[in-house]
């Protein structure tokens, strides 16, 4: 209730002070429970990396961005975590989404989307991809790292389709 809402601020004020990290994040939680926000999901999350709960992180990132209040960093760890426990396919649309927003200047998202999808074994959406950040970059250097990825992934031939040509292939 929201009458409550001041007395959980304060028990967490007294928390952080003079409590165990357990009371600390006990009243962090029902707080965030009672009243999302953004700071307070912030420190619940940083709690969770921290310790290396990484399943408790991924679920609070994505209640954040259900919320709107995930930022577009917060969606990116949520896709590095998915990444790293092995579903690539989650991964592989977060990272999708987030593509969409960044500036064109941002390289290390889609270097990870380029990668996450040959290991999901889509090198033709990989080229794709490629093809277009590096038509609108002016990073030679981004396109011989692609290609040298799409050789060492077994793709040789897929990889001279990235080039500087708007056209590829």
């Amino acid at each position: 209730p929201p009458g409550l809402i001041v007395p959980r601020r304060e028990l967490l004020k007294i928390r952080e002070a003079v409590g165990t990290e357990d009371q600390h994040i006990e009243a962090l939680n029902a707080l965030y429970a009672a009243e999302p926000d953004q700071d307070t999901f912030h420190r619940l999350a940083e709690h969770y990396r921290i310790n290396g709960d990484f399943e408790r992180e991924a679920r609070l990132i994505e209640e954040a961005a259900l919320a709107g209040f995930a930022t577009l960093d917060d969606r990116l760890r949520l896709g590095m975590i998915k990444a790293s426990a092995g579903k690539i396919p989650e991964a592989i649309l977060i990272l999708q989404d987030i593509d969409r927003e960044l500036a064109d200047d941002i390289t290390h998202p889609r270097f990870a989307l380029f990668n996450l999808m040959i290991a999901d074994e889509r090198p033709l959406d990989a080229v794709r991809y490629g093809q277009t950040w590096i038509t609108r970059w002016d990073m030679p250097w981004a396109t011989e790292e692609f290609q040298r990825i799409m050789s060492a992934a077994g793709y040789p031939d897929l990889a001279n389709g990235i080039t500087t040509d708007e056209n590829g292939f």
